[in-house]
């Protein structure tokens, strides 16, 4: 399973409408030595705040889940939400 895969199935896990989830990839810079992958995740504008989660706490953990998987496959991710 790709990078890409593996952040969709965990944010369709969190949202109610997941045929509403987009991921969107872009990769192929180098930062550090390290090829690096920005993910861009779009879902319903009433689903945000479930992305979010208090203080931030669960894009915080996607963000860290992301980041552990890619360190070993040697890249770096970068996670953001997509708000219009």
């Amino acid at each position: 399973m790709d990078l890409k895969a593996i952040l969709e199935v965990l944010v369709k896990g969190i949202v109610q409408t997941e045929d509403q989830v987009v991921v969107k990839e872009v990769s192929g810079q180098v930062l550090h030595g390290k090829e690096t992958i920005h993910f861009t995740i779009k879902v319903k504008p009433e689903e945000f705040s479930l992305l979010v989660g208090k203080g931030g706490s669960t894009i915080k953990s996607l963000r860290m889940i992301m980041s552990k998987l890619a360190g070993k496959m040697k890249k770096m991710v970068f996670v953001d939400l997509d708000e219009k």
